[in-house]
């Protein structure tokens, strides 16, 4: 079996991921169902650690083999580029290919109803954007497409940081370069220190997975920078919370003031199944820092009253995940039984759902 051939199978027919294990046939994931390939037969033993180094480096062996763990990017079926994980199981290695389409996304082509507000967000000179939700929810696809809008329509020098580099951005009004952890930094807070210091507008950094990349991301945010990040949580509230409690109680006071500063917007989001059973809709919680947001960031226990303004702040284009769910609903996008699961309050959900 050629790796080749299959990521090609893959760009045509609309997969998203690959996985590749021993003692299995490859496994696919469309429109977010994961099944067996279908007349494909098992890999035998050695089989997948043998497709997989062939298209590694030799350092890349080395640190696979050292660590038992390895991300990086893949372009060599020449259709599009790949993400590529690779870990170590019972069975033997096991690598996941997430498809990554050769052009940015842009605004328009997350064909969401929030893209006037995407399009506000990318105007902004400082302050902290997040995008959050969990894993295969989409958030790199926004994140890309707001840079892409930046890069359009502004002339600024954007950095990111990413692990590894997912799309690749030309320059058009903006000069953007392109970092990728372990190839062109070895650290991300390392990393991030040193973008501080090359006249950067804009700074992209992948994730927030630590206390100190979060400390410097928001720092840098409250400096006259704007920052994009993602973090693993599913609300804004929740996004508050996580970025407060990986600090040290002693610090969570000052991290409270300097993220009520410096905070912009924060977009929670997941990809929902369609009615029809072909293709996802985004759907999306929005919170936009105001008034009413920033006192209740500063203080301890400000969840409810958060998710109250993101409720009554719809003028303002905020709207909380349930209230997205119900739109699509009514808007013959989603399923009855879909809003429900997906809904952050099974209750809430209910009562939307009966007044449509």
């Amino acid at each position: 079996m050629d790796i080749n051939e299959l990521l090609i199978y893959c760009f045509n027919h609309g997969v998203s991921d690959l996985h590749l294990v021993d003692g299995d046939p490859p496994f696919i994931r469309i429109d977010g169902s994961l099944r067996r390939k279908e007349n494909t037969p098992k890999f035998e033993e050695d089989e997948v650690q043998t497709l997989i180094y062939s298209i590694l480096r030799d350092d890349q062996i080395r640190e696979f083999e050292t660590t038992r763990e390895l991300d990086f990017s893949y372009g060599g079926a020449e259709v599009c580029r790949f993400r590529v994980n690779l870990s170590r199981t019972e069975r033997g290695p096991k690598a996941v290919f997430r498809q990554i389409p050769n052009e940015p996304p842009t605004i328009e082509t997350l064909n969401t109803s929030d893209a006037d507000l995407f399009r506000q967000f990318a105007t902004r000179r400082q302050g902290l954007i997040l995008v959050t939700g969990t894993t295969g929810s989409g958030k790199s696809t926004t994140l890309a497409a707001i840079i892409d809008e930046i890069n359009r329509t502004r002339p600024t020098h954007i950095i990111t940081l990413e692990d590894p580099i997912e799309f690749v951005h030309e320059n058009k009004l903006s000069q953007v370069d392109q970092r990728e952890l372990g190839k062109h930094t070895y650290q991300l807070p390392e990393g991030l220190i040193r973008a501080l210091r090359q006249d950067p507008d804009v700074i992209l950094v992948g994730e927030m997975r630590d206390l100190v990349t979060t400390k410097l991301a928001v720092e840098a945010a409250e400096t006259g920078h704007l920052v994009l990040s993602t973090v693993h949580t599913n609300s804004a509230a929740q996004t508050i919370e996580r970025i407060v409690n990986i600090c040290p109680a002693e610090e969570q006071s000052l991290v409270r003031i300097m993220l009520a500063n410096s905070l912009e917007a924060i977009i929670s989001q997941q990809l929902v199944e369609h009615k029809s059973g072909k293709g996802r809709v985004l759907a999306t919680e929005i919170l936009i820092n105001n008034t009413a947001i920033a006192p209740n960031i500063k203080k301890p226990g400000g969840t409810a009253a958060i998710n109250t303004a993101i409720q009554t702040g719809q003028c303002l284009g905020m709207h909380t995940m349930d209230q997205c769910l119900a739109e699509l609903y009514r808007r013959e996008l989603i399923s009855y039984n879909t809003a429900l699961e997906r809904a952050n309050s099974f209750d809430d959900m209910k009562t939307l759902l009966s007044r449509q």
